[in-house]
């Protein structure tokens, strides 16, 4: 039996092509068990709608405190009093918490817009609910100011960006397909070495010459079928 550390390259292609099979077997197992399951997932479809928040007046104060006012309202959108106006508001099938699980939020970096995206297994719905959360952000800026060192500031903000369709997002079927048939190889692999160094015969030259101590003058070569 040879020693791990004393393995070339050849000696692992050449394990891996006498128990090829294993490693056909795990991967082909591992794709179809990928594939058995996401075709039977339901779609995902994803909307998404961006507001553009700005202040009144724009210096290096009211710079900080939109931004702490544009973290306020996002967090604000993210509770349930929010998703139940937007799930009466768009007249949408689903309860609260469901629309909740399917929102993102995000702030753009240096600049005032915010962007909602919202999940759904109904493309409708997720349009509804994009536009439905943007609105919301629209009514809270109405509602609320935030006050600088010269006075109050008030912010204004528009839907910059009305969700109009969805765009399914998953289940990604190649790319489970894919990844879980390049795993299922790996873990092929990784058992066909495994049984070949539990394998007690010898099948190489060099395993004979560590076993006998001697080294080998000749050999008989493969006798063809």
């Amino acid at each position: 039996m040879l020693e791990l550390a004393s393995l070339r390259l050849q000696d692992y292609t050449g394990v891996i092509r006498r128990r090829y099979w294993i490693v056909l077997v795990l991967a082909l197992v591992a794709a179809l068990t990928a594939y058995f399951y996401s075709s039977r997932q339901q779609p995902v479809y994803q909307a998404g709608a961006s507001v553009l928040v700005t202040p009144n007046v724009i210096d290096y104060w009211t710079m900080g405190a939109v931004e702490r006012l544009l973290n306020t309202y996002v967090g604000h959108l993210r509770t349930g009093e929010v998703a139940q106006r937007v799930v009466d508001r768009m007249e949408l099938d689903v309860s609260p918490d469901t629309v909740l699980g399917g929102l993102r939020t995000a702030i753009v970096s240096n600049s005032y817009i915010v962007l909602i995206q919202v999940e759904s297994t109904s493309p409708q719905q997720a349009v509804h609910a994009a536009n439905g959360f943007a609105y919301e952000l629209v009514r809270l800026t109405q509602s609320e100011q935030s006050s600088g060192p010269d006075g109050d500031i008030f912010v204004q903000a528009r839907v910059f960006d009305e969700a109009s369709n969805a765009v399914q997002i998953g289940p990604r079927l190649r790319f489970n397909v894919a990844v879980a048939f390049v795993l299922g190889a790996i873990a092929g692999i990784t058992l066909a070495l495994a049984s070949e160094f539990l394998d007690a015969r010898v099948r190489l030259r060099r395993e004979a010459e560590q076993i006998l101590g001697v080294p080998i003058l000749a050999c008989i070569p493969p006798v063809p079928k």
